[in-house]
Formats: structure tokens, sequence, C-alpha cells
């Protein structure tokens, strides 16, 4: 060991003392770092230590924004979950309150019936309740949408079955079958659509089907005729369908019709004309209406078709399908522009619409019409015109779309479904047919009359439609409201709820049909005979103007039929028929469904078969004496849809002043069915249908009656008598029975008199023309009179 000896030179300390006083560490030890949760992202980055400092010593000294979150955000996050919370707990209060509510509104009988969606076997999802709608996305609870039937008004499979709701003719058909103990097929006329598929053909297997499918948009084969030929059945369509429906432009569809024809030049035989939707679905229209104006072949006539078991012969030939290549040609045409449609493309849906109603296709008919209103939103025909098209388009794009929303509207009442249409979206004004609309347009038929145009027709006729549609969308509103409060499947079987619903029924009829009806101008109502009330139920027999041109009777005469079918469907929904049980009950007063009909109600009845009488009498008058309605295949419509009424009326009052009178209204509209069976075998379908239910009712009706005492026999010979005498072409006016005492008239075989002397006024001789309240008032309100009079009938 060495050591140092000797003095520093600048401090003159011995080395060895200098060296003892030096600082020395003993040991080089780091000092602990102190632990940093989370470094923010630029000293992460940078990878430099970090500190618990908000903002960071780093991040403070180089002047950047540190990520460190301040310490507010952290508490105003968690005040942001706590009020949350406290919200979600204030939810599921008020989601048990509304259960709670729920579970009280059951226990009443007054919640709606909820359904629940089943998935299939092996899915794995859970049950979706519809009254979860937050689970499905619904902000609403859904409307209970009332009752209907599946009707299998075809040969079809049960799984082909089709809805139709409670206004329906089929829902109506439907109760008349299970009233009289019959199978459905017995009660509906052996259709087209029993027999053909569709327009085009018969029913084929399935290999001719997929063989036609191919080729289907293709070249299809039309009857080929002639130049003059279709010119002959274009000359039908301007003064029938267009008069009614003017939503084709006569100028426009000439030219167009005119530049279809080319031939080469050193060519004798013409060419076939090119083809075009429009113009062929025309003709098709023209020779379906043309070609029931030639006269029937022998063995077609009024006698044919007596029994419903001898199945009329539809085939081919038959006219509602004349015309079927040309419909076919126009729908593969129209299948390439429903990309780009035009108004011609909304044009040819409407018309083939038309065409397949008059052919019985109605479910394809329907479908027509509803690509025609789609097609119509894509152009935006539901909105003003522009301005940059001509006035004579302008009104012709009114006219169309109205033309959609009748016909749709017309529909979706007779079938029982929802309309297409919203009419919260229609900005459009109602068609114009004043004097200056009358010239703009390439149609010219001079009116006789000052007050209206030939546009008129069309006019009143949608304004019926719409009034019949508010009718019938407020009616069913209130009829499914008062279900739901009732808790009860049908609002007819409770006495005081048919009441409220008969008293709202009134209102609005008056309100919308009745109202409609008395602003119908002069020049578009027919006149009757012997002082008749135009548009009424009188049975007053209608006054043909010969000076009026035909166009202008025909639209009189579609305008009045179309008024009493709407009234007929309307009021229909009152008719109350008989379970099938109580037709086995003869002579029971509890067989008849009327017998506990209030008489608000019992009166909608009366106008529903007033109405039917008096739609089967103008029809068959004008079949009669005039040809304004051969071939119209409305007319036919019209008069099953009355036939139907009457039948209706005569099982659920038996027993009722108007009984007699309506039954022999049965036996006239066999008449006219063969008379429209001449030409159509639908038609001849029907007249042996309503033989079969006319013997049913003369059954039931037979059975109701008690035995006729002395006094009662001789009345009803009496009635029997005067009435053949005093009706004269089929018509019964309120003069000729002026002479007839009430109780001769009203009173059944077997009913008496109840305090006949009681009334201060003399009792009506029509209750066609008879309004119940008015009698009651003006002979001091014998309220309980008359409910035992009701009652007794």
């Amino acid at each position: 060991m060495y050591f140092l000896y000797g003095q520093n030179a600048q401090t003159g300390r011995p080395v060895h003392q200098l060296a003892s006083t030096v600082d020395v560490p003993v040991s080089n030890k780091r000092a602990k770092r102190i632990q940093v949760g989370r470094a923010c992202d630029r000293c992460r980055s940078n990878r430099i230590k970090c500190d618990n400092e908000v903002p960071c010593q780093n991040c403070k000294a180089r002047g950047y924004q540190c990520s460190k979150p301040v310490r507010g955000r952290v508490r105003e996050r968690e005040d942001r979950c706590k009020a949350s919370s406290r919200d979600i707990e204030k939810l599921k209060a008020r989601v048990k309150e509304l259960e709670g509510q729920l579970e009280e509104a059951q226990s009443r009988g007054e919640a709606r019936t909820v359904s629940s969606v089943q998935p299939h076997h092996g899915d794995d999802v859970n049950i979706i309740n519809i009254d979860k709608n937050e689970d499905i996305g619904l902000r609403e609870e859904p409307r209970q949408v009332g009752d209907g039937v599946w009707a299998n008004n075809t040969n079809s499979q049960v799984e082909q079955r089709h809805f139709y709701g409670p206004s329906s003719q089929f829902f109506f058909t439907s109760n008349i079958s299970s009233s009289l103990g019959l199978q459905e097929q017995r009660v509906y006329p052996n259709s087209l659509n029993n027999v053909f598929t569709s327009p085009g053909g018969l029913k084929r297997d399935a290999a001719e089907e997929e063989k036609e499918t191919s080729t289907r948009y293709g070249h299809v084969p039309v009857e080929n005729l002639t130049r003059t030929q279709e010119s002959r059945f274009l000359s039908l369509f301007w003064e029938s369908y267009n008069c009614i429906i003017p939503i084709v432009d006569e100028l426009s569809f000439m030219r167009h019709y005119e530049s279809l024809w080319t031939s080469a030049p050193n060519c004798r035989r013409p060419r076939p004309r090119k083809p075009s939707p429009i113009v062929d679905i025309v003709v098709a229209l023209c020779m379906q209406y043309g070609m029931t104006l030639i006269p029937p072949q022998s063995g077609h006539g009024h006698g044919h078709g007596h029994s419903q078991a001898a199945e009329p012969d539809i085939s081919t030939n038959d006219p509602s399908i004349a015309g079927r290549g040309y419909y076919r040609r126009c729908q593969a045409s129209l299948t390439a522009e429903l990309e780009r449609p035009s108004i011609v493309t909304v044009q040819c849906h409407v018309l083939s619409a038309i065409y397949l109603q008059n052919a019985s296709f109605l479910n394809m008919a329907q479908h027509s019409l509803a690509i025609a209103i789609r097609l119509a939103y894509i152009l935006g025909m539901n909105r003003p015109p522009s301005r940059d098209l001509t006035r004579c388009e302008q009104e012709l794009r009114r006219r169309l779309w109205w033309a959609i929303f009748s016909l749709e509207s017309k529909m979706c009442i007779a079938q029982g479904r929802p309309s297409l249409i919203d009419t919260s979206h229609m900005a459009i004004g109602f068609p114009k047919d004043d004097w200056e609309t009358e010239q703009v347009s390439t149609v010219h038929f001079t009116s006789p009359q000052n007050d209206i145009t030939w546009l008129s027709c069309q006019a009143h006729c949608v304004k019926l439609a719409a009034a019949a549609r508010t009718l019938h969308t407020s009616f069913h509103r209130k009829r499914n409201d008062m279900l739901i409060a009732c808790g009860e499947k049908d609002s007819f079987g409770n006495s005081l709820a048919l009441e409220e619903l008969a008293k709202f029924f009134s209102q609005k009829f008056q309100q919308h049909l009745e109202n409609w009806a008395q602003n119908v101008p002069q020049g578009l109502i027919t006149e009757r005979k012997r002082d008749g009330t135009p548009l009424s139920a009188d049975r007053s027999a209608l006054k043909i103007d010969p000076a009026a041109p035909q166009w202008l009777q025909r639209q009189r005469l579609v305008l009045e039929l179309n008024y009493h079918d709407q009234v007929v469907t309307a009021c229909r929904s009152f008719i109350r028929l008989p379970s099938p049980a109580n037709l086995t009950k003869p002579n029971s007063a509890s067989a008849s469904a009327s017998a506990t009909t209030p008489p608000i109600a019992d009166s909608h009845c009366v106008r529903c078969a007033s109405h039917a009488v008096a739609c089967t009498n103008i029809i068959d008058q004008m079949l009669r004496e005039t040809d304004l309605l051969t071939g119209w295949y409305d007319a036919y419509k019209f008069q099953w849809n009355a036939a139907l009424a009457l039948v209706g009326f005569c099982l659920a009052y038996p027993i009722h002043g108007q009984t007699m009178s309506v039954r022999r209204a049965i036996d006239d509209a066999i008449g006219v069915f063969e008379i429209f069976g001449a030409n159509l075998a639908l038609a001849r379908s029907a007249a042996g249908v309503m033989r079969d239910l006319a013997a049913k009712v003369d059954g039931f009706i037979r059975g109701m009656w008690p035995s006729a005492s002395s006094q009662s026999s001789r009345s009803s010979g009496f009635v029997e008598m005067e009435i053949e005498k005093t009706q004269q072409d089929n018509q019964l006016g309120t003069d000729d029975l002026n002479h007839i005492t009430s109780s001769d008239v009203f009173l059944a075989p077997g009913v008496s008199s109840p305090r006949a002397d009681g009334f201060t006024k003399e009792f009506p001789s029509d209750l066609f023309s008879f309004s119940e309240t008015q009698f009651m008032d003006e002979n001091g309100g014998f309220i309980d009179l008359w409910s035992d009079f009701i009652t007794g009938l």
C-alpha cells in the first residue's frame, strides 16, 4: 500500500489530508421516478418522460396542446352519465305505468287485439310482438281495419282465396250464401276468370304456360283487321268511352294513327299497321264493345240458362274478350316504357284496366290501375300541370288524373280494399268543364244546353266518386272505432251501437251524396214521366229527350245509374241477413233479422232497396226502349249489384211493406240479365243464379207468413189486383197508389193494423219516398206506436 506525502502547491496542505476532504459519492443509485397513469400523445410518440400535470410540463414548456383531458371534462362526463341514468329510470317508470293502463283497458274489454308474428320452426328469431312497436320501428299502434271475407269466387284452391272488405260485393254475397246454406260458387255467376287465366287464352298445363311466357314479349299475333275495319271500330270510341272518360285527345290520336299505316311504293297489297300501345288498346276496347252490338246467334236468347246447372257456353268467341290479341300486344309494348313513362303510357294502363274490368278480370284490372297510379306519381300528375305545356295538354293531364282517381275509388269501394291514392298529396283542382276549356279541346260536341258542355259529365262523375269515397272512409272508420269501443266483432249485433252508427251515416249521407245530387246541373238530368223527381227512387219512368244527341243521353243515363249504384253500395251495409238456423224455423218472428233493427238503420235498408229497384227499372226500360245501354258493361255490373241488394232485402225483411214490390223487381232483374245474356255468357249465368236465389227467397217468405185469415186473404188479393192494375211499363208512381189504402198495401197476410186510426196523417203509400222521422213528427211523435208497428211486421 502506498501513501502520498508532500504538500499541495496551491493549498500547502498535505496531499493525504486533501484527499480525505473530497466528497466522493459512495453509491451511484438513481432517484425513484414518479409514476404516470397515462402519458399524453406527444410525450408517448416522442418517448420522453411525462407527468401527471394537466397539461404536462413538456407540452406546457414547448407551447403544445396537451391531449390529456381536463378535469372538468371528466366531471362533466360523469354528470352526464348520472343524468342519463335518471332518464332511464323515468322511462322505465313510464313504461310500467302504460302497461298498467293497458291491462286495465283489457280488463274492460276496450283493448285492441294484439297479434304476434311467429317465426318458422328452426329460425333462431325471437317472437316479434306488434304491441312493442319500438322493436320494429312502428310509431303508432296498428288500427283495427274491420272485418272481411276470404272469398273463393273461382275454381281455385284454398291457398288462392282473395280478401274482400265489408263494403265489397263479395262480402255481401258471402253473407247471402251463408244465410241460405249454399256454397259460395252457387251464388257467383260463371265468369270468364273460371275458364281463362287472362284475356290471352284458356288455362293450360305448365309446359304450355312456360312456352307462352318465353314468347310473351316477342311477336304477339293479332286479328289483322283491315284499315277499314279498324276505322269502323274506332268510330265507336268517341261517343261511347271518350265522352264518359275523356282522356284521349282525338286530334293527336288520329295523327298518330295515320302515321302507322305505311306501304311500299310498288306493293299492291297494303302492309299491316305498325304496333302502337295506345292504338291497340283503343281498338281492343272498341271491339269488346262493338261485338255486343252484333245480333245474337240462334240458341242464345232470353230463354237460355234457366238453371244454374246448365253452365253457359263461355268460349273464346265471347264478346267480353274480343280484341284480346290487341290487348296482349299493347301489354307487350308497355313493358319497354316502364322506365321512361309518358302520358300515353298512363293512358294505356287506364284503358287496359277498363278492358279487364269489362272482361271480369277484377284483380288484373286493379293491378293495371295501380301501375297507372304509380306512373302518374312519377309524372307529377297529382300536382298542378306545368305552365310550359299548352292549355290543351294541361287540361288533358288534369282529366287523366281525375279519371284514375274516380276509377280507383269505385274499384276499392266495390272490392273493400284500401286505396293507393293519398289525398294529402293531391294539389290539383277538379277537371274544368267551362266553355273556354271546351274550346281548347280537340273534340267538339255541341251541347244543346247552356249550363253544360260535353266535359261536364266527367266533372260530376268525379265529384260523385269523391263524395262516395269520403262517405265510405268516414263511415267505416266510425264503424271500426265502435267495434273497438264495444269490444265486439260485429257492431250490428248491438242495437244501440247500430242506431248510433245509423245516425252518423245519415249525417254523412246527406252531407255528401244528397248534396251532390242537389248540385247536378239541369242539363245532365233526365226528366221523369208523371212529374217524377229526377235522381230519386220514386219509380217513375225516364222521359228520354229525342232531340238530345246520343252522347248526351248516354251521359245523363250513366250519371244517374252511377248515383243509384253508389247509394245501394253505401246503404247495403245495414241489411242484416238471418242466420241459417232461423231460416229453418217458419212462422217465427225471430227468423227475420230485421225484427230488432232500429228505425234509422231500418230506413237505410229501405233506401238501399228503393234505389236498387230504381236502378233495375231504369236499365230495364232503357234496354227495351233504346239502345243506349246495349253492350254497356257497366250497366250489367250496376244490375248485378242491385239484384244482390234486392235478394238481401227480401231475406232480411220477409214481412214488410216493400217486400212484394222488391220481390217483383227481382223478376225484372232476371229479365235484364236475359237481355244482356243474348251476347254475354256471364249475364246468362247471372240469370240462372238469380232464379235459384229467387226460389230460395220465395220459400223463406212463404215460411214466414202465418195462416191467412179471411180478412188478410182479402187484403192480400186486393193488393195484388190493384198493383197489377196500376202498374204500367213496370213503373209504379206515388200518385198511382193514392187510391190504395195503407192497410191494404203494407200489411202482409196475418198482420193486423196497430191502431191505424191513431195517426193524424195518412200513412204514406210509398216507402221509397218516405221519411220515418218526418212521419213521426207530423203525427205527434208516436214513437212507441211506431216501434210496435215495426216489431209487429
